[in-house]
């Protein structure tokens, strides 16, 4: 069973690293420096879970009526399998929840096709993060 949990606890916070970790800094090549920053404790992390195992992870930051997605992934093993879009779905939620009409996010230029099926459309130039190909997308939120 997937559950998609705000984390809370520290088993929760390091289950969410971990998953970054595999993600960004072990596949991806991403330097450890680069992935972990002293934002951390300025954003809501949260984590998915199959079965009590981690598969997925994304962090967010709520500035007034807009907030910012950042380091969405998901295991591997588990892509394409609709963990993704039920996170970003997740995450709208909470970010109405909060009153937020604006969602921004910086796409490395291979997930844009993901991003867009969650409903963002991209702007501006492209940009380079940790050596990656981007672009920020961004997405206005129906009122609920």
């Amino acid at each position: 069973m997937v559950k998609y949990k705000i984390c809370k606890t520290k088993n929760q916070i390091i289950d969410h690293f971990w998953v970054r970790k595999t993600v960004f800094v072990e596949e991806q090549k991403v330097t450890m420096e680069e992935e972990f920053d002293l934002e951390e404790k300025n954003h809501t992390m949260f984590v998915v879970y199959d079965n009590h195992h981690p598969i997925g992870a994304a962090r967010l930051k709520i500035m007034g009526h807009q907030a910012k997605i950042q380091r969405v992934c998901i295991l591997k093993t588990y892509r394409f399998l609709g963990y993704g879009y039920s996170l970003m779905m997740e995450l709208h939620k909470y970010c109405q929840a909060y009153g937020v009409s604006e969602i921004i996010l910086d796409a490395q230029v291979q997930a844009i096709p993901f991003y867009e099926k969650c409903g963002y459309t991209a702007y501006g130039d492209l940009f380079y993060d940790a050596r990656i190909p981007h672009y920020r997308m961004k997405i206005t939120l129906e009122k609920i």
